[in-house]
């Protein structure tokens, strides 16, 4: 068989003088052709500019290819070649002919690449060089990828430096040589090719970025449709991985059978299963003497890699601040034998020119620790998660969102059969009070627009500041103060008290009581128009006031009027007599020692207390705010409360309920108000008996 003929493969971003280098070659090399995909547009469309089909243009630019070669002569192949998965693809159809390809990679800064552009007659817009100079940068060109040799050309003194072109050339069989020589003792295995190995590293990243992944047309078809346009009928969850590797990755990454066994491959080796023993990896040997080997070719560096994905995917967030990512990532390796020596410089390199580019780790700097995709949590701490924190909220929450985001996890987290090998969890935690609304039946059963049907809706109203127009549904309980009728109002907040959800809104201007902030029941409510928003600034100082009203009050009950609420927000803490009131309580021994547990009721400001006798120290010391009023006269009622309260709150149903649940504990010592109101209540519920 003749000697292959020596072709050559232009690599750069528009702009970068593909042309002048190409023409540079046709001189130094006698016979050669030049094929130009710029061209080929030219003779398909009448013009360059036209982008077309890229499909017809390569089967073009191969059959020109082909008959040069067959002819002896050598080629000149003048494209972008920006992508890796188009540099293969290429080499691969032409694998059949007698050639061999030596890239030359145009080094450019992309400035100067965006400036010579501009003065093209053909410029191509920005946007595309500097994606096509990422992907560049991210999967730089390397001889594994078909090349007998990759050439650089740099840039200096606003030139190309083409006189060290014919050396490099000529130096085309002492690198041969040496490339051989490097990795003659190397131990290759299943994944030494580079295309093995790429597929094998998207397929991850795949994986990571689309969790479900194989089951998308069920599970999120949506998806599926903004990727690939629309959701086709797929056989297998194969099938469906295939596709998606072809649009995101490259058709060369899309063969089927070599995904299954990859898929395969990453379930035996525990990179797609939940168990984690640290198992030494499997790899099948590969015989090929002559293959063209890449970064990871050899065992040792691909099984250091593959043990730092898995470990990190099992192991998500691992830090210690007083070293830092990288070094308590190689430390946990090292503890569990999967790297030896000093290896956080290649470990890092691994995250740089592996982990980063393939997405297989985000991008950015993890100063916090290293995690995988959406994986940041370990299956210990996901189902502790599930187990403690979600499930005992189910009917405490009780709101259809969350129910349905409830719903969607525990459907994932059955598919990953996160339980198959442990018993069934014990309820550890739960949470007793819950609505006492059955806002399920409530939606089932009514066919009033109910704000619990347009949870969604009024969550993006109070986000974004919208207004509505909402209604109170008619015979629904009510107290005088309730809200009656139809009204607009800007939703601020939802907030769960006691028995059920409230929201917490502010009167529209058009109102009687614009401006008023005020809480009613959620299911007491029906939504009736959505408008405009408002400013942010103006959403977030509403969101403000509010929380500083409901925080000082024993319940949701904040005012009836705009002019209280605005004396209470802006009122000196020096000077607020004339807005607030302090309740003073008398407790006697036993029930106080409950009482003045209670450090988190009201701010530590508004609320004093004695300390209880027999723990007078401990409470002085460790909550000296709070605790600073000396005993009353009152043997019977030693233990004293200081409460500073809105004026309002002695209309607090919430108030008087608290107080009235402590029995004949507790003496109510001022204002007189609330003496008054109190005792009238115990007369009332005396004369009903």
């Amino acid at each position: 068989m003749s000697e292959p003929v020596l072709c050559h493969c232009l690599i750069g971003i528009p702009g970068s003088g593909k042309s002048t280098v190409a023409k540079h070659l046709s001189k130094l090399i006698p016979n050669a052709v030049i094929v130009s995909s710029d061209l080929i547009r030219f003779q398909v469309y009448g013009d360059e500019n036209t982008q077309g089909d890229w499909q017809l243009i390569n089967q073009r630019a191969s059959v020109q290819i082909r008959a040069a070669i067959a002819d002896g002569i050598p080629v000149i192949y003048d494209a972008t070649n920006a992508k890796r998965a188009w540099r293969m693809s290429f080499l691969m159809q032409l694998q059949d002919v007698n050639a061999e390809w030596l890239g030359w990679w145009l080094k450019i800064p992309v400035a100067k690449c965006q400036q010579w552009n501009k003065q093209r007659e053909r410029r191509v817009p920005n946007e595309i060089i500097k994606t096509f100079n990422t992907n560049l940068q991210k999967f730089p060109p390397i001889t594994a990828e078909g090349f007998v040799a990759i050439n650089e050309i740099k840039y200096h003194q606003n030139k190309l430096i083409l006189e060290t072109i014919p050396a490099q050339i000529d130096n085309l069989t002492r690198r041969r040589i040496n490339s051989k020589n490097r990795v003659k003792n190397y131990e290759l295995h299943q994944y030494s090719r580079l295309l093995d190995f790429d597929r094998l590293m998207h397929l991850i990243a795949l994986i990571l970025r689309y969790p479900g992944v194989g089951n998308l047309q069920q599970s999120a078809p949506q998806v599926l449709e903004n990727i690939l346009g629309k959701v086709p009928i797929f056989t297998s969850s194969v099938a469906e991985i295939s596709a998606l590797m072809s649009k995101i990755s490259g058709e060369i990454y899309s063969d089927r059978v070599a995904l299954e066994r990859d898929l395969f491959w990453l379930e035996t080796n525990e990179i797609l299963t939940l168990n984690y023993t640290c198992k030494e990896l499997e790899l099948t040997s590969l015989d090929a003497p002559a293959l063209i080997t890449h970064a990871y070719s050899d065992r040792e560096p691909f099984t250091r890699l593959i043990e730092t994905i898995r470990f990190i995917l099992h192991n998500p967030l691992l830090f210690n601040p007083e070293s830092g990512s990288l070094p308590t990532l190689v430390s946990q390796l090292k503890a569990r034998g999967l790297v030896h020596g000093k290896c956080q410089s290649i470990i890092r390199k691994d995250i740089e020119i592996v982990l980063k580019p393939y997405q297989i780790l985000p991008e950015g700097q993890m100063k916090k620790g290293y995690f995988a995709g959406n994986a940041v949590f370990s299956n210990y701490e996901l189902k502790t998660i599930f187990d403690r924190l979600i499930i005992p909220n189910l009917k405490h929450i009780e709101d259809p969102v969350y129910l349905d985001i409830y719903q969607k996890l525990k459907n994932k987290i059955d598919a990953s059969k996160l339980y198959e090998n442990s018993e069934k969890s014990y309820p550890v935690r739960a949470m007793k009070d819950t609505s006492i609304v059955d806002t399920n039946k409530l939606i089932k059963l009514s066919n009033l627009p109910l704000l619990y049907k347009n949870l969604e809706i009024l969550e993006d109203a109070i986000a974004t500041g919208k207004l509505l127009k909402l209604n109170s549904i008619q015979g629904s309980a009510f107290f005088a103060d309730n809200v009656r009728g139809s009204f607009e109002a800007y939703p601020i907040q939802l907030v769960f008290h006691d028995i059920a959800w409230y929201l917490g809104f502010e009167y529209a201007p058009k109102e009687k009581n614009a401006g008023l902030l005020k809480f009613e029941r959620l299911d007491r409510l029906t939504l009736e128009g959505v408008f405009e928003a408002r400013s942010q600034s103006q959403q977030l100082k509403s969101l403000h006031n509010l929380i500083e009203l409901y925080r000082a009050t024993p319940s949701l009950f904040i005012g009836k009027t705009v002019e209280q609420q605005q004396k209470f927000l802006n009122t000196d803490k020096q000077q607020d007599s004339d807005i607030k009131t302090t309740v003073k309580l008398w407790f006697k021994d036993e029930i106080f020692r409950f009482i003045a547990e209670g450090t988190k009721r009201y701010p530590a400001s508004n609320m004093k207390m004695s300390p209880p006798k027999e723990r007078e120290s401990f409470y002085k010391i460790s909550f000296g705010q709070i605790f600073t009023l000396k005993s009353s006269d009152d043997p019977n009622f030693p233990n004293r409360l200081h409460l500073k309260l809105p004026q309002w709150s002695l209309e607090d149903v919430y108030l008087k309920r608290w107080i009235l649940g402590f029995d004949g504990d507790v003496k109510v010592v001022a204002p007189p108000e609330l003496v008054r109101q109190i005792k009238n209540c115990g007369e009332a519920i005396s004369n009903n008996y």
